[in-house]
Parts: structure tokens; sequence; C-alpha cells
């Protein structure tokens, strides 16, 4: 009886460290894409493409993947709309955009981004459509439904939530 007791008490704290560890490392069931291949999914499936680019050295991927990413609102939202692209603005590796080839820092520098994290959305075509940064969750699933609604096209992020500044 006193092994079944302490078997039982190893698989819950198995599953809570489990479970803590997917929570601090924001995987859940969000599937990240590389760039190339993220694209081509967005274009066959006809998603928006969310591009969200931090810099892992200075610990900007914790607060946003831990608090907004992780959200269950949030999660179903970019499964069923989305194509989650993430990389990582001082990463040698290697992003292709068509024939050419870019580290993950020449791309960030290409496309112009200077604060982090960014969080730019792009449609299927390649056409950037909205940009943030670090967002709250509320705020964040707010975001998600401002582009799914595509009220980016009559309206800022600000004139929709009613705020001046996000």
């Amino acid at each position: 009886m006193k092994n079944k007791r302490i078997v039982l008490l190893s698989f819950f704290i198995l599953l809570f460290f489990t479970q803590f560890a997917s929570a601090q490392t924001g995987q859940g069931s969000l599937r990240w894409y590389p760039w190339d291949e993220g694209v081509l999914k967005a274009y066959n499936t006809k998603k928006f493409i969310l591009v969200y680019i931090f810099k892992a050295r200075i610990n900007q991927i914790q607060p946003m993947v831990i608090g907004a990413f992780a959200n269950p609102e949030a999660q179903e939202l970019l499964e069923k709309h989305f194509i989650p692209i993430r990389f990582d603005a001082q990463s040698e590796g290697i992003v292709t955009i068509g024939t050419e080839h870019y580290t993950q820092i020449e791309w960030a520098q290409k496309l112009g981004i200077k604060q982090f994290p960014t969080i730019l959305v792009y449609d299927e075509q390649l056409d950037l459509i909205a940009h943030g940064n670090h967002f709250e969750p509320p705020e964040f699933v707010q975001f998600l439904k401002f582009i799914i609604g595509r009220y980016y096209k009559y309206c800022s992020f600000e004139e929709y939530t009613g705020k001046k500044n996000y």
C-alpha cells in the first residue's frame, strides 16, 4: 500500500513539473514554424503569418511566451487562424527568403526591427498588415481578434481598443 502511494505521488509530482516546464518554455500545443516552411504553409492554408522576433540573450522571450502565447484563448486563435514563426534576432540561424539566405540577425536588421520583442503579422501574400510590441495576455487576444476580423483595414489597433497607445 505504501509503495502504491509513493508511485502515485511520484506520478503527480512528475505531471506537475512537466506542466510547469511546458508553461515556462511556452511549448503548450503551439507549433512554431521556421520562416520558409511557415510562409509556404500560410500560402497553402490562407492563414495569417505571425512573426515573433525576440532577443533570447536578454530574456525577452520569457514574459511574452509564458504570458501571452501560453494563454489558452490565444493558443486557440493562433492555431486556427495563424502560422506562428519565431526567431531570435541575435541568432546565426539561417532564414531563407526566396533564393536569398540570411542569418536571423541580418533578417531582423533587414526588416528594420529596433525594439524587442516585436510581432509582425502578414497575410498569406506576405503583405505586412499589422505590428506590435510586447503584449499582456488580454491585449494579445484583442490583437489577434483585430487581425482575424480584418479590422486593420478600417482602423488602427488603438482605435479598435479605444486606447491611445498600447
